[in-house]
């Protein structure tokens, strides 16, 4: 988990110097963006799209981008103004969206159940990661439940598979 930390800070330092040389600069906003909703820090990535948007108010990614966080926040009437304004844009967003956000709810419900049964495992003296099979166990014994869900939810990244036995 340390490791991830750290290149987690370290993404965010190149990030933010790419901004710092140039503010208008909004596909490091955009890329920022994205890192954030990855990194389940939905507050910032709201905030970076948000940013973007402003400097390029024209571009479909940006709203279908946001109007995901968004619908990961809960917020799902800005969600459906963001994402009626990425279709009118572009109307192939509408399957990115659509498919983005079911893979984040498939997701989400995964994390949900695997919090749950950890938590009803920690102190019964069972595994609470044994109800997992493959990479997803190997991250739930990690404690590292985002890889967990994301294995688990069959959106597991690279690295996640990587780091825990593909």
């Amino acid at each position: 988990m340390l490791t991830n930390q750290v290149h987690y800070q370290a993404a965010l330092s190149d990030y933010a110097a790419a901004i710092r040389l140039d503010p208008k600069n909004w596909n490091a906003l955009a890329s920022r963006c994205v890192f954030h909703y990855d990194f389940l820090n939905y507050s910032a990535g709201v905030a970076d799209c948000t940013e973007a948007i402003r400097l390029h108010p024209n571009d479909a990614t940006l709203y279908a981008n946001r109007a995901v966080i968004f619908h990961a926040l809960g917020r799902l009437q800005e969600a459906r103004a963001d994402a009626t304004r990425a279709v009118g844009l572009d109307p192939a967003m509408r399957d990115f969206i659509n498919n983005t956000i079911r893979v984040h709810d498939q997701a989400e419900a995964t994390r949900r159940r695997m919090l749950e049964e950890f938590r009803a495992g920690a102190g019964s003296g069972r595994d609470p990661c044994s109800s997992y099979s493959g990479n997803a166990q190997q991250a739930c014994r990690a404690h590292d439940m985002p890889a967990a869900s994301r294995l688990q939810g069959g959106a597991g990244t690279q690295e996640d598979h990587q780091k825990y036995g593909r």
